[in-house]
């Protein structure tokens, strides 16, 4: 039978491992400030959708309280034919 060498994993390690150095105070105001930023940015676009809607809304509201002021009187009351036709009462 064909026997391997087992692998010596230290010696094919061509780039030994880096001590990784502590991020600085700088580095941290660097990314409190973009979070800073992207939260400011969250918060008008947040505000432009709210005011979209409840400006859509009160035009909504306005519109139909027009059509209600300016409807015609009805004759007689939705539903009541007066004995004449089907459902009637």
């Amino acid at each position: 039978a064909l026997r391997l060498p087992s692998p010596d994993l230290h010696a094919k390690v061509r780039n030994p491992p880096q001590k990784i150095e502590s991020p600085t105070a700088d580095d941290y105001s660097g990314l409190v400030g973009d979070i800073e930023n992207l939260l400011d940015l969250a918060r008008r676009s947040s505000v432009r959708a709210v005011n979209a809607l409840m400006t859509a809304a009160g035009v909504s509201l306005l519109l139909a309280a027009r059509n209600l002021l300016s409807a015609k009187p009805l004759k007689e009351p939705l539903g009541w034919t007066g004995g004449r036709g089907k459902g009637g009462c």
